[in-house]
């Protein structure tokens, strides 16, 4: 038993004092987590934008596959999935559908902390659509909007409570 203690402290203390190669064991253990997620991401993008350009009405159906588009792509392209989400906002504008606005500004706030966003950028998408839901009497939804509006002013930092 004392051999295995022995081990163990040696290697916590290996990992401390010489921390490169564990991090880089560590990023390649996770990158080899993520592989199928991304592939499972990618086919859920192909479908999606198979169904896209199935149907090219300008509809609720087809903000709604933006926003779902959006969402597959928050962890593949991040930058891809903010231009999609801001396509469905203006969308469903065009066409006055305040649950599908809801739902579009709900995602854009979820997806403000993948850019390390700042609670004055995203609070005002998550108070509109936690408006919207309530409105509409969307329980569960509105659930999320206060969730992720509370999670905005959790902060160790006494400025931004």
């Amino acid at each position: 038993m004392g051999q295995k203690r022995k081990y163990i402290l040696c290697a916590f203390t290996n990992v401390v004092n010489h921390p490169r190669p564990f991090l880089f064991h560590a990023w390649f253990v996770l990158f080899l987590l993520q592989a199928p997620c991304l592939h499972a991401q990618h086919d859920a993008i192909v479908a999606l934008q198979r169904d896209l350009d199935q149907h090219p009405e300008e509809d609720r159906a087809r903000v709604d596959l933006l926003r779902r588009m959006a969402y597959a792509y928050i962890l593949v392209d991040p930058r891809k999935a903010d231009s999609l989400v801001e396509l469905s906002i203006r969308k469903a504008r065009e066409l006055g559908d305040e649950r599908a606005i809801a739902d579009a500004l709900q995602l854009k706030g979820i997806e403000g902390p993948w850019y390390q966003w700042e609670a004055p950028r995203v609070v005002p998408f998550l108070e509109e659509a936690e408006r919207l839901h309530g409105k509409h009497g969307a329980t569960a939804d509105r659930a999320v909007d206060l969730a992720c509006l509370a999670i905005q002013f959790i902060s160790p930092d006494p400025e931004r409570a």
